[in-house]
């Protein structure tokens, strides 16, 4: 069908089991960048979404205590495998330090921090950091929002995309604040 207004295409693209946020194709009209936003779930509290910057945590180990057990039998694991693999005590050091490295995201507290410029998350040594033009695609579901930098679900996006989780409902970093400060954060860099 051919018009002369632009047309808005969505993505449609989605991780099964999550609702993708549509996002405007690079032809639609232009959005202001500064909006006015509520900045907290507080009835009446609005500022403008380029000075918003919302900062929260998540420790998995309190969510779920009993996966501690998993990673303790891993661990004990690592150094049995390691430790004969080698044919040193070493080598069972280095089993259970590939396991302990591994379960950081779940045995340490997972930082987020959104702002104007971008996201960003830390946990142990691990820094991630995407701005909002990098964003192709966001999926929404009960327990998080996956900010991805491709146009289309691919295996790379654990790798590549940046998973935010939601806080507690009634904080900074619940999901209705979190959506609401993604969506517009990410329209207003398109």
């Amino acid at each position: 069908m051919l018009t002369d207004e632009p047309q808005r295409h969505y993505n449609q693209y989605h991780l099964p089991g999550t609702q993708a946020l549509g996002r405007p194709a690079p032809n639609h009209a232009p959005m202001p960048v500064t909006r006015t936003v509520r900045a907290s779930p507080e009835p009446g509290s609005t500022i403008s979404a380029a000075t918003t910057t919302a900062e929260w945590s998540v420790c998995l180990r309190t969510r779920s205590p009993w996966r501690i057990w998993g990673i303790a039998v891993a661990g004990a694991l690592g150094v049995l495998a390691g430790a004969l693999s080698l044919h040193h005590w070493l080598g069972g050091v280095l089993g259970c330090g590939f396991v302990v490295g591994s379960a950081f995201e779940y045995l340490l507290p997972i930082r987020y921090r959104l702002d104007a410029e971008g996201i960003r998350c830390s946990y142990g040594l691990t820094r991630l950091s995407m701005s909002w033009q990098a964003v192709k695609r966001i999926d929404v579901n009960s327990s998080g929002i996956l900010l991805s930098p491709f146009r289309r679900v691919s295996r790379l996006d654990a790798f590549r995309g940046i998973y935010l989780r939601y806080a507690d409902e009634g904080q900074t970093g619940s999901r209705t604040h979190i959506e609401h400060l993604v969506r517009t954060y990410w329209e207003g860099a398109s």
